[in-house]
């Protein structure tokens, strides 16, 4: 299963599951693993002013770093023709 997948799973009970007492005693907890996993998906970054941007923060980010070293944000710097 990819992060993607786990994410939405993780979306869907907290949308939907409002009758659910487990869900909601574990909303909070699974707000924060959907935030911790939306960073694990790698994101490209912006060009601006000159330097590369992480797209989670806006900090500028070095080509050889594979993560964002403020906000953790995944970089993905593959090159999409």
């Amino acid at each position: 299963m990819t992060y993607e997948e786990v994410l939405n799973r993780l979306k869907i009970c907290v949308d939907e599951c409002d009758d659910c007492l487990t869900c909601k005693a574990m909303e909070d907890s699974i707000e924060i693993a959907i935030l911790a996993l939306e960073k694990q998906i790698p994101k490209k970054p912006y060009w601006e002013y000159g330097g590369c941007h992480c797209k989670s923060c806006g900090l500028d980010v070095l080509s050889d770093e594979h993560f964002c070293p403020l906000c953790g944000q995944a970089i993905d710097w593959e090159v999409s023709e």
